[in-house]
């Protein structure tokens, strides 16, 4: 986790994830995060390795994983933060 905000974790990436064993890693992050009830958000600047992209979206679901090399991905990463919000 690099950010909480209230009830939401925020894992930050620049470039992505490095490997298999980080997909399995955040996947854990992820059961304790819900645990707590807490919602994990995972941003990355880009996302090259097209499994990788796809163990990010699988781990944490459409809606909480925002890649910013893609347009329109801050507008819905700030929309995701303030419905959880409310």
């Amino acid at each position: 986790m690099d950010l909480k905000l209230e009830s939401i974790i925020i894992e930050i990436k620049a470039k992505g994830l490095f490997g298999k064993t980080d997909v399995e890693k955040y996947a854990r992050y992820k059961k304790i995060a819900m645990k707590d009830e807490l919602t994990y958000l995972y941003i990355t600047g880009r996302e090259s390795y097209q499994k990788y992209r796809e163990g990010a979206l699988e781990v944490f679901g459409k809606d909480n994983a925002f890649f910013f090399d893609q347009d329109n991905e801050w507008e819905r990463f700030i929309n995701r933060i303030v419905e959880l919000l409310k």
